[in-house]
């Protein structure tokens, strides 16, 4: 297909960003046992931090609303909250 990314541009960009630094870079986290924790940028989870991010798995999980995903979701869905709070 004309204009569309490749396959293989989009895995090597997965495969070379680290999603903690990446979500840590929208939202502090704090390291606790093998995930990292933080407040939940898509759901309001009070003073809980309810979501947790994997580094070794690569994906992140909100407990409130069970929101789950990885890198490139993480990425679409902030960009999407970010602009219709603009």
């Amino acid at each position: 297909m004309s204009g569309s990314i490749p396959k293989d541009f989009i895995r090597d960009i997965i495969d070379m960003t680290d999603i903690v630094s990446l979500i840590d870079s929208y939202l502090p986290l704090k390291r606790r046992g093998s995930n990292h924790w933080g407040q939940c940028p898509f759901c309001d989870d009070g003073n809980n931090p309810s979501f947790s991010v994997s580094e070794q798995k690569q994906f992140y999980f909100c407990l409130n609303v069970g929101h789950l995903g990885m890198l490139l979701a993480f990425c679409k869905n902030i960009r999407d909250m970010i602009l219709l709070n603009q």
